[in-house]
């Protein structure tokens, strides 16, 4: 009996040992927070704060970029409303800068005798000085200190007016003046010319001279077949001959007046008096007659016989090209010889 009392049982004593062994294992498995305190902190936990800030800078970095995405430049603001007329480019830019709160420099050299068509509309800051510059040659750069300064574009400065329209191409032609020695130019027909020769006053336009002149052309007188200066003034309603179909001398009265009688030296010959032949003058080498109506001393001098009726000066042809030129007549049952 006292051997059994002091073994125990090995049925009854193996369950309290398994619960000991229990609670210890969870006891060891389990330590207390003053414990965890004390303990040295492992490897796996010291990692974690540097992730941590790589992990905020990270996502700080991602922030600012999205900010600054979301955020426009400058030059990209939001657009506005103008309204600027059409007229000289640096007003119109000066007008632009005050309501856009920019600053824009540029020398008046720049902008001199340039227009601008306007700007009516809203617009941002680029696009606005874009309009406004447009065909002007100049473009707005941004500097780095902030504001604009214009400077040439790539192309060739051009002037463009406000609603101007693009007209055809118009061909400007011009003559050289006339020399001494020329004759002026015909009307349309080649029957009349568009000035005289006047004494000192050289050649003169008939709508310019303070004479009524009437210049007869060569062409007139070949086609009016005329052989005589009597035939060729014949149509002038301010000269009439006085000497009779057939005769040996020329007699003229201009305006009533009369040039002396049987024309002793009262025709000039380009502009002289005494040089032409007397008596009756053929056409022949006559370039132009000229008839001058007025008081013919002013510009050709006192005549022989003191004509104050007027004039007549022979202008003579003069050999200017290396031409020949024939004339032939012909006609039936005429008389020759």
């Amino acid at each position: 009996m006292r051997q059994a009392r002091d073994r125990p049982e090995t049925g009854a004593a193996r369950p309290p040992a398994q619960k000991e062994v229990i609670l210890r294992m969870t006891h060891s498995n389990a330590p207390s927070l003053a414990a965890a305190q004390r303990a040295p902190s492992s490897p796996r936990f010291a990692l974690r704060p540097a992730a941590l800030a790589s992990l905020l800078a990270v996502a700080g970095g991602l922030l600012a970029a999205a900010q600054a995405h979301a955020q426009p430049a400058p030059s990209q603001a939001a657009a506005r409303s103008y309204q600027i007329a059409p007229g000289a480019l640096g007003p119109a830019l000066s007008a632009f800068a005050g309501q856009a709160g920019v600053t824009v420099s540029f020398t008046p050299q720049q902008t001199r005798e340039l227009r601008t068509p306007g700007l009516q509309g809203a617009f941002s800051v680029e696009q606005g000085f874009t309009q406004l510059l447009a065909g002007t040659g100049l473009r707005a750069v941004a500097r780095d200190g902030g504001g604009y300064t214009l400077q040439p574009t790539a192309g060739p400065a051009t002037t463009s007016a406000a609603g101007a329209q693009s007209l055809q191409e118009v061909t400007v032609t011009a003559d050289a003046p006339l020399q001494p020695d020329d004759v002026s130019p015909a009307y349309a027909g080649g029957q009349l010319a568009r000035g005289a020769r006047l004494g000192m006053l050289g050649q003169t336009d008939v709508m310019e001279a303070p004479f009524h002149i009437t210049s007869y052309t060569s062409r007139s007188l070949e086609d009016r077949q005329v052989t005589t200066l009597g035939e060729a003034l014949s149509v002038d309603p301010s000269v009439r001959s006085a000497a009779p179909s057939g005769d040996v001398a020329d007699a003229f009265f201009v305006r009533g007046f009369a040039m002396g009688d049987n024309n002793i030296g009262e025709i000039a010959f380009d502009g002289l008096y005494g040089v032409a032949p007397n008596y009756r003058l053929l056409t022949d080498y006559a370039e132009r007659v000229e008839v001058l109506k007025g008081p013919a001393a002013l510009v050709y001098g006192m005549s022989p016989n003191s004509g104050i009726g007027g004039g007549i000066n022979v202008v003579p042809k003069r050999a200017t090209q290396d031409l020949t030129r024939v004339r032939a007549d012909y006609g039936t049952r005429t008389q020759a010889g």
